[in-house]
């Protein structure tokens, strides 16, 4: 599964490997749970549920793979800690317990400067609650993807 956390805040794109050999042989098959939209995940921490639509995919990316994996967004969550995640290709009957931890809400409270050079190199300073520094922590810029230091 990758990755393997996200902000409560949801919206993390997760991907999940599974094997359908024993579910689906061929592409109209695949079609027809796609169609139905019945692919879904669900999230649960104790009492917790939460259930969203997810969908298959070939992973990695790959247009001519048959799908091996699902593909869910994570749903806004009440706040920091650990959940499984279970997905169901009919749409009720939920299988596998895959580990999920979600971290603090990013709560932006301020970007500076507010602008810069069109050039760019631009120090931009973000502070907040739930920012965590990590080696995989990236900012995003229109097409413009950069490694936060």
């Amino acid at each position: 599964m990758y990755p393997e956390g996200g902000t409560a805040n949801g919206g993390t794109y997760t991907i999940i490997g599974a094997n359908f050999n024993d579910i689906a042989t061929d592409t109209d098959q695949f079609e027809l749970l796609e169609d139905f939209g019945i692919i879904k995940c669900m999230y649960v921490s104790g009492k917790h549920t939460e259930i969203v639509d997810g969908s298959l995919i070939a992973y990695p990316f790959d247009s001519d793979a048959e799908p091996n994996s699902v593909a869910c967004v994570t749903p806004e969550w009440e706040g920091a800690g650990e959940v499984h995640i279970k997905i169901a290709l009919n749409g009720r009957d939920f299988t596998g317990e895959f580990p999920f931890t979600f971290y603090d809400k990013i709560d932006e409270k301020e970007i500076y400067p507010k602008c810069g050079p069109n050039k760019g190199n631009t120090k931009v300073t973000i502070e907040g609650g739930g920012l965590e520094l990590t080696d995989e922590l990236w900012m995003k810029w229109g097409l413009d993807k950069r490694k936060v230091d």
